[in-house]
């Protein structure tokens, strides 16, 4: 092959790379903007506001934690009444929360619009597929927050920050 050949070849191959590159990058692009939502005119820009704010309260082990509405729109939260009818509580599987220790909790709130949610040490007698039934269970009247249990869990112990 002569040199000029030779240098042909390698810019052919080299405006091959760059044209393969470019089209992965706008792929890439388009993916981004596709799982974000947004459109090609439309900056993806992620939330710097926390899903949550924490309070203590006082002389306890537990904290309210209050959701933002974004966050409780975002994971899809879903309250269930508990009441005391005969038998045990059921709740939805998604509302427990298994900690490291092996304990097991649920997030409760005392209105049923409340984004504002209470930690409480739970024991589960059984599981019949998307329902568990608890021997113990957060006290009537309450309303036990099913999915987003795992993001107040996330929001109370800053797990994932």
């Amino acid at each position: 092959m002569t040199s000029a050949a030779w240098g042909a070849a390698e810019s052919s191959k080299a405006r091959h790379t760059w044209v393969a590159t470019t089209i992965a990058v706008l792929a890439l692009l388009g993916v981004s903007w596709w799982a974000a939502g947004a459109g090609p005119d439309e900056p993806v820009v992620p939330s710097l506001a926390a899903p949550a704010t924490v309070e203590h309260i006082g002389h306890t082990d537990f904290s309210w934690v209050t959701l933002t509405a974004d966050a409780a729109q975002r994971v899809g939260l879903e309250v269930v009444a508990v009441r005391r009818t005969v038998g045990p509580v059921t709740v939805p599987y998604a509302a427990l929360v298994h900690a490291a220790d092996g304990t097991t909790w649920v997030y409760a709130s005392e209105e049923a619009d409340s984004l504002r949610f209470r930690r409480y040490q739970v024991e589960v007698g059984t599981i019949n597929g998307s329902r568990a039934t608890l021997e113990k269970a957060p006290p009537p009247g309450t309303f036990v927050a099913g999915a987003g249990s795992a993001l107040l869990y996330g929001s109370e112990f800053e797990v994932g920050h």
